[in-house]
């Protein structure tokens, strides 16, 4: 009976308080002994925080040449951290603390409405302890800022699909590997479309409606998505070193 009671009061605490012990845990395993570990500034972080130094120089771009090529959004993040903390090694490192801990809580928030509370605390909980995630966080460079934007984009899909092909439009000036991630909704939708135009093709003996492709649900996901990263696509082949990573 002992064992029965307490198990009732361990599965009867709050959502909220969960969640909150799993984002205090993740932000415990990315402060602690920040500056020393990793040991050192890594190459790329010293060149990330040169960028934000040329930014408040007054040199605004929506692509970096340095380092092979930057996407720009992680950098403007940075400014106002360097701006407050001033040019050193905490001011290079705790936006990435920061965005780490934003994608655990959104993820949870979202996963939460989704699939419920215990793969919404599974999940924030893998993200809190699995390697990838907190290493990410301990170092100022721009992959973490990349899941931000497309955790924040699935919340809005499919529901408004304008807004969440927006923010996986806004991925693209994160990191190169949104370029890849942001094709797989497109040759989705692609997809999709082809199949309803052919299925109006043989119902109606003709090759279909055009209009058809604006039914598709994906096809706002898409416009906005491409609208708003075309102008990171104008800019890139003007730009050197604009196909590296």
């Amino acid at each position: 009976m002992a064992k029965v009671r307490g198990m009732k009061r361990f599965s009867g605490i709050p959502f909220v308080w969960w969640g909150t012990a799993v984002l205090l845990l993740a932000a415990l395993l990315r402060l602690l002994w920040l500056a020393q570990l990793p040991p050192g500034l890594a190459q790329d972080e010293v060149l990330d925080a040169d960028i934000v130094t040329t930014i408040l120089e007054g040199n605004h771009a929506l692509f970096f040449w340095q380092g092979y090529g930057h996407e720009p959004l992680y950098h403007y993040f940075n400014v106002p951290f360097r701006l407050a903390l001033g040019d050193n090694w905490l001011a290079i490192r705790y936006p990435s603390v920061v965005t780490g801990l934003l994608l655990i809580a959104l993820t949870m928030r979202w996963v939460r409405r989704e699939w419920g509370k215990s793969v919404a605390l599974t999940t924030a909980a893998f993200l809190a302890l699995h390697w990838w995630p907190i290493i990410f966080s301990r170092i100022g460079i721009r992959p973490i800022s990349e899941p931000v934007l497309l955790v924040l984009g699935a919340w809005f899909w499919p529901k408004r699909p304008w807004l969440a092909g927006l923010l996986w439009g806004l991925s693209l000036y994160t990191y190169t590997g949104a370029r890849v991630v942001l094709a797989v909704p497109v040759l989705v939708g692609v997809i999709q479309w082809w199949a309803q135009r052919g299925r109006g093709a043989g119902e109606q003996g003709s090759r279909g409606n055009p209009q058809s492709a604006f039914r598709n649900p994906h096809s706002p996901f898409i416009i906005s998505a491409l609208l708003i990263s075309l102008p990171l696509f104008i800019t890139l082949p003007s730009t050197p070193n604009c196909n590296s990573a």
